[in-house]
């Protein structure tokens, strides 16, 4: 073979060649990166929520709030550190590729090391410790709240043909005990009995008329809000507006003692707003639960929690449709319904404080 012959079979191949490894670079990465983001832990990506989701709906029920994917800390770039051995959320592992000390693992160590190694929590003698006295806050909170459930001074006549109200559930399936996984769908055990008492409190006692809409929204529950945001669009284009609109939840985890209070002697499931910071109307829609929220503690200390902000929220909880949506979470899947429905009779009369007491 002549030699230029060869030099250009050889300028050919190199050009095949450096593709061929760059390829293989290419796909291995991703490769990496696609097994670092399926080994996250599943408070920061939900992907191992999303796949039981899409398999086991009813998982939802007992340990998944679909607001919390609006919060998820998954992203290209969490994804892209963690591949090369960073975990942003954890400071001593950051700190690691500074420092080698940091970086020393427990397994290297001789026993006797490990004591001189070990990074000790920090402690504190209660000498140097300043304590707030809370004996006031602390003597309430053991009182049960005295207060009138209704207020007939602020009753009207009913009008149904102009309603005032849109109760509606994004979760519809959200149960509060005794129910049980193995349980068929019963309204009698779940947020939609709430929906169902407020409604007749506002109805009967304070002659507000009200649309009570019990569509199932979360069969599948990643899609849950954008199928309760239409029917929301339904309502709004057949009536084109509602003094309060309100998407109604309950919550899961909490202990039993952080969310239930005494009224009147009664047990009630306390409540929750949430918003998303994100909503177009979000000026409106915190004032519409500022406005509830402050009547509730005033009348009726320790039922209403602290309100709850996201960022995002998923589909913004609808809350961009319109400036009087407000999204209540009543109790949790601990409370009793009967708890839950005594909280929806207070409910009733916050909503009728806000649309009557202001004639």
């Amino acid at each position: 073979m002549p030699y230029s012959t060869k030099v250009n079979n050889e300028l050919h191949l190199k050009p095949i060649v450096y593709i061929a490894v760059s390829a293989l670079i290419v796909v291995l990465m991703v490769m990496g990166l696609l097994n670092s983001v399926m080994k996250s832990q599943v408070k920061n990506n939900m992907f191992y929520i999303q796949v039981l989701n899409y398999s086991l709906p009813i998982v939802k029920d007992v340990a998944y709030d679909e607001s919390d994917m609006a919060e998820s800390q998954m992203n290209l770039r969490t994804a892209l550190l963690e591949y090369i051995g960073i975990d942003a959320f954890n400071p001593l592992n950051i700190l690691s590729k500074e420092n080698s000390y940091f970086s020393l693992g427990r397994k290297y160590l001789k026993p006797d090391m490990k004591s001189h190694f070990a990074l000790d929590s920090f402690k504190l003698d209660d000498i140097s410790i300043f304590r707030e006295e809370k004996k006031e806050e602390s003597d309430s909170a053991s009182q049960e709240t005295k207060a009138d459930i209704y207020n007939p001074a602020i009753k009207k006549n009913l009008n149904e043909s102009k309603p005032e109200v849109l109760i509606y559930h994004t979760h519809t399936t959200e149960y509060y005990s005794p129910a049980t996984l193995g349980s068929p769908f019963d309204e009698n055990l779940s947020v939609v009995a709430v929906g169902r008492e407020i409604a007749k409190e506002l109805q009967q006692n304070y002659g507000i008329s009200v649309i009570h809409d019990r569509t199932i929204h979360n069969t599948l529950y990643q899609n849950s809000y954008t199928r309760s945001g239409e029917t929301l669009d339904k309502y709004l284009k057949k009536y084109n507006d509602f003094k309060i609109i309100i998407d109604l939840h309950r919550d899961s985890g909490p202990s039993k003692k952080d969310i239930t209070c005494k009224i009147n002697g009664q047990d009630a499931a306390k409540l929750m707003f949430v918003l998303s910071r994100s909503s177009g109307y979000i000026k409106n829609n915190e004032s519409l639960a500022n406005s509830l929220k402050g009547f509730l503690d005033k009348n009726f200390p320790g039922i209403s929690k602290p309100t709850k902000e996201y960022n995002r929220g998923k589909g913004n909880f609808n809350q961009s449709k319109n400036p009087n949506v407000v999204l209540i979470e009543v109790g949790a899947d601990v409370n009793k319904i009967e708890e839950a429905l005594f909280s929806g009779k207070i409910i009733a009369r916050a909503i009728a404080e806000h649309i009557n007491g202001k004639k």
